[in-house]
């Protein structure tokens, strides 16, 4: 059998435990640095996710809040009379306070924008009106239609579906005739029962 023949001297054996210990060394350092990075990422990842739920949040604040701002309805007379205190140049707070102090505005304003702030109060003292009022005044309004004009515009659609379906021919006018009464009778009953139900 071969005798073992030591190949390293004892300086070169020295110097190759230092490496050897500065590379467990290293790694020690590098597994610290990455348990690290992975305790940051997971703290990071919690972060996200907490904005993440908080964004989710204020997206339904947000959504809850644009619901709420939708425009109003507001009768014919009392979206004019607003329009007319507009033009007279009074703001929607301006428009609020002085319903409370008609009478003494005669100086400032003439007897039509007074007409107008007596239309706009008379319809603020109805049961619930002020707060649909400033609602009105803040997020806009559209102009609530008549019976008749809601009658109008029924009839219209109904008409110009009629108009827009294949004729039965000259031969068949009289049920061309019908079809279209019947669609004006519907029309008249949905307004009816609508009107009813308010």
């Amino acid at each position: 059998m071969e005798s073992y023949k030591n190949v390293y001297t004892v300086a070169e054996y020295k110097q190759l435990r230092e490496l050897n210990e500065a590379a467990l060394e290293q790694n020690k350092i590098l597994k610290r640095q990455l348990d690290d990075a992975c305790a940051d990422l997971a703290k990071h990842a919690h972060t996200i996710l907490d904005l993440q739920n908080e964004k989710l949040r204020l997206q339904q604040e947000v959504d809850h809040a644009m619901d709420r701002q939708q425009t109003v309805e507001l009768p014919r007379k009392v979206a004019i009379s607003v329009e007319h205190c507009r033009e007279a140049g009074m703001s929607n707070l301006r428009i609020i306070a002085s319903l409370r102090v008609i009478p003494q505005l005669f100086r400032d304003y003439d007897s039509s924008v007074l007409d107008s702030l007596n239309v706009i109060h008379d319809y603020s003292k109805k049961l619930g009106s002020d707060e649909r009022l400033l609602e009105a005044l803040i997020n806009g309004y559209t102009i609530k239609q008549t019976p008749e004009e809601r009658l109008r515009e029924k009839l219209r659609d109904s008409y110009n579906v009629w108009a827009a379906s294949p004729s039965n021919g000259p031969d068949e006018f009289e049920q061309d005739q019908n079809e279209l009464f019947d669609l004006i009778t519907d029309a008249v009953k949905q307004i009816y029962q609508t009107e009813t139900m308010t």
